[in-house]
């Protein structure tokens, strides 16, 4: 390797490009640091997940074995947030953090990982090139707007992770396969068959990266000018990985829990369907990258579509037409052939090809994004080679001042729960989409005993008829915990016109029955809340309230025993008495 101090791994150059970019990553996501968990699948992962809050046995076997909470294989995934926890308790700074120094750790390695690749065939002159533009494409790719979504979310902790373990194997990889023939470390390829499997277990979104080795092996026989097959025994192991998680993700998928849909049938959702999304997903996540305006973590676009529409035509002509035109000239241009493949191939997982009503996210880009870096970084390496340098650092430095201020701008919408749904609800186009955010919004307010606020969402939400049942229930709660009982009574008798009651709607109905003085009615709506859910002591606390302001004390009292048993027989404390809907929510 050449002394030059600037082409060193630890020359003063390097090492100093390599930390402006992780100060430049690091001071555009540092506000995420004080921002709170918001109500988008942190509770379930984290704020009301008791299983990464305490590193027990159980937990621990429960991190490797389940499928079911998040529909994906991630155990070191649910680890590292149990880590977390262990260490600094239930506050989201130290979630968020963990998210911001893992996004600027995978944006000085891809750093790193650029500048080797943009190395590679060329020795002597140019490397200060080599440098800045793999400075140039690891800043477009860590401070673009799509990155923000995976680092600003507490839950996104996957992602940067999974990312960060699978830029490690690429980068011990490349340097195996790029020494001398014969001399290539075979501690750095099992690092990296090691690194891959890492990632796999974190988050199986990196399953088709397993097609990197063979891209890098192609990559460096054209540099090489070797005639090289394109597969070989050494690209089994990250193939067989791969397989395996993939098959344990399907699992996961057809195997579903309760809390998610199955997977939309041939009938619904065709074949022609599939293919269409496919191409628009592909052609979707290149136009996005280029134009990042609008962004939002929930779209509606995908919600309802015809194959034959105009954007899903224009999508499949442009990748057929691209792929065609990479293929037919893979020799004059190789690299457009590699980065174009590989950005098809690691999008597999996320095309959505199992899903009806398909979201594609801007996390899902995590990966795939590095490839706009790499393309960034061989384009801004040219033009400075053409003599074109100040114009090129110019020009580089606006646009990455553009992506920080809008970065920027997109961090602050992840703040809390109600900015980000006032965020969500604001570029959902659809209303049905709209009446689902508002009512988790309220469900969020509710739970802060912010009723006022709960009663507002709720009643935006019934403007979308979504689940109608149920926010007419949940609207009937607020009103109750506000002392408006006769308000809430609509709402109920509403809510039971639809035939979809159950327990502890029809629990809550009867207390506000009680509470506007008809109880005969109340108790014959407890007595069914009892039936339905005989094990739930707080209905027949209510019962014995009603039975005894109806002057049966003997039943009441029976009740009242039975629900103190039951309360003791389960670790719960005894029901007590309150003016809303049930007391033991």
């Amino acid at each position: 390797m050449s002394s030059d101090p600037i082409s060193s791994p630890t020359g003063r150059w390097t090492l100093g490009i390599a930390l402006c970019v992780a100060i430049l990553t690091l001071a555009c996501f540092w506000p995420a640091v004080s921002a709170d968990f918001v109500a988008w699948d942190d509770d379930i992962n984290l704020y009301e997940n008791a299983r990464i809050q305490k590193l027990s046995g159980e937990n621990l076997s429960w991190m490797f074995m389940d499928l079911e909470k998040a529909m994906r294989y991630k155990p070191l995934s649910w680890l590292t947030w149990a880590v977390i926890h262990e260490g600094a308790g239930l506050k989201p700074a130290p979630f968020h953090f963990a998210n911001v120094l893992l996004h600027t750790v995978n944006a000085v390695v891809l750093f790193f990982l650029l500048r080797a690749l943009l190395g590679a065939g060329s020795p002597g002159p140019g490397k200060l090139q080599n440098e800045l533009g793999a400075a140039v494409g690891s800043l477009f790719w860590s401070l673009h707007p799509l990155r923000v979504e995976p680092v600003a979310w507490a839950t996104g902790l996957p992602y940067c992770l999974s990312l960060c373990f699978a830029l490690g194997m690429m980068l011990c990889y490349w340097r195996f396969a790029a020494a001398p023939a014969g001399t290539g470390s075979r501690g750095l390829y099992c690092a990296a068959v090691v690194l891959f499997v890492l990632a796999l277990l974190t988050y199986p979104i990196v399953i088709s990266l397993a097609i990197t080795p063979v891209a890098m092996d192609w990559w460096l026989g054209r540099q090489r000018a070797e005639q090289s097959p394109w597969l070989r025994w050494r690209h089994a192991p990250f193939f067989a990985a791969a397989a395996l998680l993939a098959g344990i993700a399907l699992f996961a998928r057809f195997e579903r829990s309760a809390q998610f849909d199955a997977v939309t049938g041939l009938d619904e959702f065709t074949i022609g369907h599939r293919i269409a999304q496919a191409f628009y997903v592909w052609a979707y996540y290149c136009w996005r990258m280029a134009w990042p305006v609008g962004l939002s973590p929930l779209y509606s676009f995908l919600s309802s579509f015809s194959p034959g529409d105009w954007p899903f035509l224009l999508s499949g002509a442009v990748i057929i037409g691209a792929s065609a035109v990479c293929f037919f000239n893979r020799r004059r241009w190789p690299a457009a052939w590699i980065i174009l493949g590989c950005h098809l191939a690691w999008l597999v997982p996320v095309l959505g090809l199992t899903e009806n009503l398909y979201v594609p996210c801007d996390r899902y880009s995590y990966a795939s994004g590095m490839l706009g870096g790499l393309v960034l970084a061989v384009g801004t390496r040219r033009l400075m080679r053409d003599g074109r340098t100040v114009a090129t650092v110019i020009a580089a430095a606006l646009l990455l001042g553009a992506l920080t201020f809008a970065s920027s701008r997109q961090v602050r919408v992840w703040h809390d729960t109600p900015r980000l749904f006032a965020h969500m609800i604001g570029h959902v186009e659809s209303e049905k989409g709209r009446s689902v955010l508002w009512l988790g919004l309220g469900s969020w307010h509710q739970k802060q005993r912010a009723y006022a606020a709960a009663e507002r969402a709720y009643t935006m939400s019934l403007a979308g008829t979504v689940d109608a049942p149920n926010v007419h229930h949940a609207l009937a709660q607020v009103m109750q915990r506000q002392g408006r009982h006769r308000d809430a009574l609509p709402h109920y008798e509403f809510a039971l016109q639809q035939g979809k009651a159950d327990a502890d709607m029809l629990g809550d109905f009867a207390v506000a029955l009680l509470l506007t003085g008809q109880t005969t009615a109340a108790e014959q709506h407890i007595s069914e809340a009892v039936r339905r859910a005989p094990g739930e002591p707080r209905h027949r606390h209510n019962w014995a309230l009603i039975l005894k302001r109806l002057g049966r004390d003997a039943e009441a009292s029976a009740q009242e025993s039975e629900a103190r048993r039951i309360a003791a027989s389960s670790g719960a404390p005894a029901p007590a008495p309150a003016p809303g809907p049930g007391q033991a929510k």
